[in-house]
This record gives structure tokens, sequence and C-alpha cells, in this order.
């Protein structure tokens, strides 16, 4: 008699719960070195020297991460000093941040393995996107200033800001539901390019290019008209940072989706 255990079949690997991190990471290895971005530092290089003596976007964030404190610390001012009026200067902070949002995701991910509760719930929840989401905010909110080990103080405004949306969203949604706008009666006077916003803004929940949090503000504020004043607090911002995250959610959804641009 054959008392062979039957095999199991063998489940297909589950996404990696930092695939938006690797993303980036592979996206890094274009953007560190293309010769607009390379040209970009240079003429940063011309104006503030604390960028050093880097010749390659990759090179400086590489700095960053290795260098000593004091000299680490000054190449992130000298960054932080161009986010206002540049992206790739935002970019090449979150790169430096990656490792660090990395550990962030991981930790989320066994908190909430541990609490039974919400972690069969938890399972479709893109937790990646959201530390992305909050390290975003941070950079905008520490844009310009020049204070000591600015990385280290952005992932801890990262972690909170994310805690404060898992929090939120594990504790009193179905996180697995579809994207959904709250509202008990929609305004009589909600237009067709209200309604094919949504509909753009559900997809891009569906497919990762925007976290649950970020449609509801873009719907709510938007096609619902709620004031931005009325949304900081429950998003845990101030106003200013709240449009600032706004506007750098809709740019993603522009650029991500040609739904939109052709609305």
């Amino acid at each position: 008699m054959d008392t062979t255990t039957p095999s199991r079949p063998i489940p297909s690997a589950a996404p990696s719960p930092t695939r938006v991190l690797d993303h980036l990471d592979a996206e890094w290895s274009r953007l560190g070195v293309d010769r607009r971005n390379v040209q970009l530092l240079r003429s940063w290089r011309l104006s503030d020297t604390r960028f050093g003596p880097h010749h390659t976007p990759d090179d400086l964030v590489t700095a960053i991460r290795t260098e000593p404190p004091q000299l680490s610390t000054l190449r992130c001012h000298a960054l932080l000093a161009q986010v206002e009026s540049s992206p790739f200067a935002a970019r090449c902070l979150l790169q430096t941040m990656i490792p660090g949002l990395g550990g962030i995701v991981k930790s989320w991910i066994g908190q909430v393995e541990r609490d039974p509760a919400i972690a069969d719930r938890v399972a479709a929840y893109r937790l990646d996107v959201e530390v992305v989401s909050a390290a975003h905010v941070a950079i905008r909110e520490w844009a310009g200033t020049e204070r000591e080990y600015p990385i280290r103080r952005m992932l801890v405004r990262a972690r909170q800001l994310s805690k404060y949306r898992l929090d939120r969203e594990t504790r009193h949604h179905d996180v697995s539901a579809p994207f959904e706008v709250d509202v008990a009666a929609p305004p009589a006077d909600t237009s067709a390019s209200s309604e094919r916003l949504l509909a753009v803004l559900s997809d891009a929940v569906e497919v990762g290019v925007l976290s649950k949090a970020d449609a509801k503000l873009i719907a709510e504020s938007r096609c619902l008209d709620r004031p931005i004043r009325d949304l900081a607090a429950e998003f845990g911002m101030s106003e200013r940072t709240l449009r600032r995250h706004r506007m750098m959610a809709e740019r993603t959804l522009i650029e991500s989706t040609p739904a939109l641009r052709a609305a």
C-alpha cells in the first residue's frame, strides 16, 4: 500500500510586496545615466558646489548613500533646493530613500500578518504604493530646507504618513473593495467629464497607478468640490502639502493614463 503523501500543487509565486520599489530601481538604471539628466546635474553643479564632483545622477545617489553624513547631508540640501523647480531632483531623493522605504514596507507586512483581523483583507492592499506616495509627500514637505540628516527624517515622515493611511484603510475600510467615492447625494450637475474622471481613477487604482487615498483626494476635490481645507484634516496634512500632493498625483495620472489624456 502506497502511503506516500499526495503532493500538493505548487502555488504560483506571489507578486513581490516591493514591486513598485523594484520598478523604480529598474527605471533608475536608465534615468541615473541618461544624457539629459547628466546635463541637468552639470547645470546644478555650476551654481551649487554642494553637489560635489559627481558627474551622473547615479553617482550622486550612490555618494549620498555611502559618503560620510556631513557630505551626504550637503548633497541632499542641494537637491532639496531644486525640488520646487525640478521634478527630477525629487526623483533623485526618492532613489536615495528606496532601501529605507523597502524596510518600511516589510515592517508593515510583518505587522499586518500578525493581526488576523486584517491579514486577509490587507493582502490586496498596495503597501508599496502607499509608502512611495508618502515618501513623495515627505520630499515636498522638506523642499528648500537644510536640517540635519534629511534622508533619515524624510523616511521617518514617510513611515508616519503610511502608518496613518494603513491604520485608516485597514481598520475602517475593506481594502480589497473597488475604489468608490462615498457620496450620499451626488451633485445634480455632475458632468460627463467628472464621470469619466471617476472611471479613470477607478482604473488607475485597479492597475496600481494610484493609491486609493490619492484617487479619493482627486475625486472628492475635483468632482465633488470638497474644499482642500476640509480634506486636510482627513489626510493628516497641511492644506499646502495636500495641494502639492494632489498636483503630484494628478501628474502621475496624466502621464500614466492615456484615457485621461484623451478625455
